[in-house]
């Protein structure tokens, strides 16, 4: 539990910013042309923050024995896996749901919610008994794939979305991920076991950014010129005085 906890906590302060403008700009934009346009494109980022974070938490993950105490060797399985279901869970949490009561349909949350008690307390308590806190954490990823297919269909039926374009919208930052996630195995595996674990975690944390972001710029620089201005327009700007 303290690995859902960090995880989540860790999570949320590195999107926070970001979602804070999300539900004022979706009823704002929720009668224009640019409605869906706009979902799409805050799916996009919303997508390069989580994996980002994912990432770089997943590979954190198994060096922590080795900078705090062996005796946590056992939270290396669980917080990796936890990371990857925050990031995943994240990208679609935030931006649908906001959509939805956007457009005035709040009942439609509450009766999705209602649905997900269906298959979620059943799944968490077989992986519990089958594999203790393992298994709790396998089926936490369990669920969360399912709750992302459910959130997209949602979107399909309630926003008018269209499948074709949600995966659009997150191929990109999708195949960033997974590039750099293979290079940092690749080190880890190789280059990184000669060093020590103080300066392991500066050396992922570094190379993955610069890996993430470098893969992402070859792949869609239209899509990292647009977060960056998103980025500026959410940083607060300092209240003006008079003298």
């Amino acid at each position: 539990m303290l690995a859902a906890h960090a995880t989540s906590n860790i999570g949320n302060a590195s999107i926070f910013p970001i979602s804070q403008v999300v539900y004022p700009y979706l009823c704002k934009e929720k009668n224009s042309q640019n409605f869906k346009p706009f979902i799409y494109r805050l799916l996009s980022h919303f997508s390069i923050v989580s994996l980002f974070m994912g990432l770089i938490l997943f590979h954190m993950a198994s060096i922590l024995p080795q900078i705090l105490d062996e005796k946590w060797t056992g939270i290396v399985f669980p917080f990796a896996l936890l990371s990857i279901c925050t990031t995943f869970s994240m990208i679609f949490t935030y931006i649908i749901p906001d959509a939805i009561k956007a457009v005035g349909k709040p009942d439609i949350l509450f009766r999705f919610q209602l649905l997900k008690l269906i298959y979620t307390l059943p799944i968490f308590t077989l992986g519990a008994y089958l594999n203790g806190v393992n298994g709790f954490c396998i089926a936490k990823l369990i669920t969360v794939i399912i709750g992302c297919i459910l959130f997209c269909w949602l979107g399909v039926n309630y926003l008018e979305l269209s499948y074709r374009s949600i995966f659009h919208s997150l191929k990109n930052p999708f195949l960033s991920f997974f590039a750099t996630f293979v290079l940092l195995i690749w080190l880890k595996q190789s280059i990184l076991i000669y060093v020590p674990p103080i300066f392991t975690f500066t050396i992922i944390l570094g190379i993955g950014f610069s890996a993430y972001f470098c893969f992402l710029l070859i792949i869609d620089k239209q899509l990292i010129k647009d977060f960056v201005i998103l980025c500026i327009r959410v940083i607060p700007k300092p209240m003006s005085t008079n003298s």
